[in-house]
């Protein structure tokens, strides 16, 4: 590395935490929202952490799951059902 910060590092941010910490989960206040916004437009440190966690998450939403195969699943169904001896080869 050139002398960057990891990502946690270049995150620390005293007022957005202090910010999310009176955030209130599954409701939180439409003011605070609005001032975590606002923040979020003025920190560039905050700025740059955003825009990395929407990346990821397009990244990862983009993704198709894979699939197992039915001989995955039949194999381990059988597995799962029947007690096997420890001293048999695998």
């Amino acid at each position: 590395m050139t002398g960057e910060k990891s990502v946690t590092q270049k995150t620390r941010c005293s007022e957005l935490e202090a910010l999310i910490q009176q955030c209130d989960g599954d409701n939180p206040d439409p003011e605070l929202v609005e001032q975590v916004e606002q923040h979020l437009e003025i920190c560039p440190v905050c700025h740059e952490a955003e825009d990395q966690l929407t990346r990821a998450v397009v990244a990862y939403r983009s993704v198709t799951p894979a699939e197992p195969s039915a001989s995955f699943e039949e194999a381990l169904v059988d597995r799962l059902c029947h007690k096997r001896d420890p001293e048999e080869p695998r």
